[in-house]
């Protein structure tokens, strides 16, 4: 138990600083600094994270790396499924990204299959770091 306490607080405090500059680079639209960035902050990643996955996803589609992009699309949409740390208001809003995500791979490659309900969105039960980190709009600085 102490063990893997001592292991999660070892993986935060050395991931932290990789998830923001990832965050960082996407932000500057440095996608290859940002894919790097990810890859090294994988070693530390929580097991199953939805939001490395989706982030994962963007970075892969913004580098034309379609199959990619779509693979860490199912893996974050199982994560968000499974994962208790979320709200279902949380999980809708996280699923709508994905599906945004999807839907412009859907436009460059042909692909596409949508779980969020737009409709049902209550932004004000979202916290705002997903709504900063994963915006519905793809389309901002970065996105």
């Amino acid at each position: 138990m102490v063990r893997s306490l001592v292991s999660k607080f070892v993986n935060a405090t050395k991931g932290a600083p990789l998830w923001i500059e990832a965050f960082e680079n996407m932000a500057k639209e440095e996608w290859s600094a940002a894919k790097a960035t990810l890859n090294e902050y994988s070693k530390y990643a929580p097991r199953n994270d939805p939001q490395y996955f989706l982030a994962e996803a963007l970075v892969s589609y913004k580098l034309d790396d379609y199959a990619a992009s779509c693979h860490f699309l199912e893996l974050a949409r199982r994560g968000i499924d499974e994962g208790e740390k979320y709200s279902i208001e949380e999980k809708n809003y996280l699923h709508c990204y994905a599906d945004r995500l999807a839907e412009k791979i859907y436009v460059d490659k042909d692909f596409a299959e949508f779980f969020g309900d737009f409709s049902a969105l209550r932004f004000e039960k979202v916290r705002s770091v997903l709504k900063l980190n994963f915006p519905l709009s793809l389309g901002g600085k970065g996105h």
